[in-house]
């Protein structure tokens, strides 16, 4: 068993300093190894995949080669749609300084990404997802605010002018699904999942309703077959358009290390009855009847993946971390790289949360010293009450930050937030909150198991944190790290 060392500094970091964006002069330089968050495939031949720092990556020949396309960009770009091999969208945005007010951008192509032209309303938040049904209709889900509260859009002329969905909500999308009729499904990251009809949104089902209370991640739909992927090996399937849901039934023939609680499933996509599902790992999940059952295996490969598109039921792509490709042609069963990231972690950082990260010392780590910096952050960020929804969530503000200093922000454990910041209490106390909030007695124990998950797929060469002992969740961040290596991460 190899042990890593771990460096424990003690880290003070301004809010205010979460302000960066996408201004960072120097973020085309990264490209190269900038994370891939998206990818679209319209056939075995023509491929896009978008990511931090305006990363966009074409290929014309199935993979075999990748060349990047200029948008004039340097925003988190999160998602990517192409209707045919000229005509596509990709989208992403940026927070403003000071105000952190959210800004969308929205990028448009009809000669096949050789050029890119910006187009949309000003008044567009954030975006997350689009998904075009035709070189005219389209919708956009984005970060939800006062003014839109659903953080959907929709267009009838390509993107250039939108519409809001007029919708009474208190959480923002995360995750969408359409069919070809234009019927679509709205994940929010509550968990609330709701159904987009003619235009008119209306609720369908809340996963927080399950007794557990699971993280979902990505949604799929087909027909009247539904599939729902997330965090801790969750799968669900659902045969009645989401209304009701039921775990589906997994064989794994991956490592029992990682499988099935321990599996972060990023993505999941249709193509006809099969589905198909990536993790924050190294396994993919095979359904061949709707979702009902799944078949796992291991894609060889050993950087998280975030993102699947499969351009027929034998032939699609898988990306992400450090700009990461593989290529199945297989229908899944084999997977090849195309794209290897050229660098490793060196530095790996687990905190509690995003409030917690020391921007200045990651600036001088990853920039100056040239270390490859993954964040991993244990909990969600201290839910704060306010009214003003106008502000981007402080984890995309952070994420966005950190893509300007070439540093990986990696999904936190679980959906759960950390104790309000004035909260004080032990760390029994702080446990029982998390094991409240989860519906699972034994959150610690299986945070500490995914941890060393992720610590054995980055192999970095060093683990710091933060040695402020009098802050409870920090405190429990060092246990999951002690914890993490008595289970090993060889």
């Amino acid at each position: 068993m190899r042990t890593l060392p771990t460096v424990s500094r003690i880290f003070t970091l301004l809010l205010c300093c979460l302000s960066v964006s996408n201004q960072a002069d120097s973020a085309t330089v990264f490209q190269d190894d900038a994370d891939l968050l998206d990818v679209c495939a319209v056939d075995a031949q023509h491929v896009w995949a978008v990511g931090s720092r305006g990363t966009i990556l074409h290929s014309a020949d199935g993979g075999t080669t990748w060349e990047f396309q200029n948008a004039n960009v340097d925003c988190r770009l999160e998602t990517v749609h192409f209707v045919d091999a000229k005509t596509g969208w990709c989208a992403g945005g940026y927070s403003q300084p000071i105000t952190h007010k959210g800004v969308g951008v929205l990028l448009a192509t009809t000669d096949g990404g050789l050029t890119w032209n910006r187009i949309g309303d000003d008044f567009l938040p954030w975006l997350k997802r689009i998904h075009f049904l035709n070189e005219q209709q389209g919708f956009a889900i984005g970060h939800s605010t006062s003014v839109y509260a659903s953080g959907i859009f929709r267009t009838s002329d390509g993107g250039t002018n939108w519409t809001p969905v007029i919708a009474r909500t208190s959480s923002a999308p995360q995750d969408t699904s359409f069919l070809s009729d234009g019927s679509g499904w709205i994940l929010n990251d509550d968990g609330q999942l709701s159904s987009l009809q003619k235009g008119q949104l209306q609720s369908v089902f809340r996963f927080g309703d399950l007794p557990q209370k699971p993280w979902i991640e990505s949604i799929a739909f087909q027909q009247y077959a539904a599939v729902a992927v997330g965090a801790h090996g969750t799968i669900l399937h659902s045969a009645d358009l989401g209304r009701t849901w039921q775990p589906a039934t997994i064989d794994s023939n991956v490592d029992q290390r990682s499988h099935p609680k321990h599996v972060h499933w990023t993505d999941v996509q249709f193509i006809n009855d099969t589905a198909f599902a990536i993790s924050g790992g190294t396994e993919i999940a095979i359904s061949t009847d709707s979702g009902r059952s799944w078949q796992t295996s291991s894609t060889q490969y050993s950087l998280p993946l975030h993102a699947v598109a499969m351009a027929d039921q034998q032939t699609g792509w898988a990306v992400g971390a450090f700009g990461g490709i593989l290529k199945t042609s297989t229908g899944g069963k084999q997977w090849e790289p195309q794209r290897i990231p050229q660098r490793q972690a060196s530095i790996f950082v687990v905190m509690p949360d995003v409030q917690h990260l020391p921007l200045p010392a990651f600036a001088k780590l990853a920039t100056e010293e040239g270390l490859y910096t993954v964040v991993q952050p244990l909990a969600q960020p201290p839910e704060v009450d306010s009214t003003d929804r106008l502000n981007v969530p402080a984890a995309w503000r952070t994420a966005a930050a950190l893509d300007g200093l070439a540093v990986s922000l990696q999904p936190p454990m679980g959906a759960v937030s950390n104790p309000h910041p004035s909260w004080e209490g032990s760390r029994e106390t702080v446990a029982k909150y998390w094991q409240t909030r989860t519906g699972n007695d034994n959150i610690l124990a299986q945070w500490a198991v995914d941890l060393a998950v992720r610590i054995r797929l980055f192999r970095p060469a060093a683990i710091l944190t933060s040695q402020q002992f009098d802050n409870s969740p920090e405190r429990q961040t060092q246990d999951a790290i002690a914890s993490a290596h008595r289970i090993g991460w060889k």
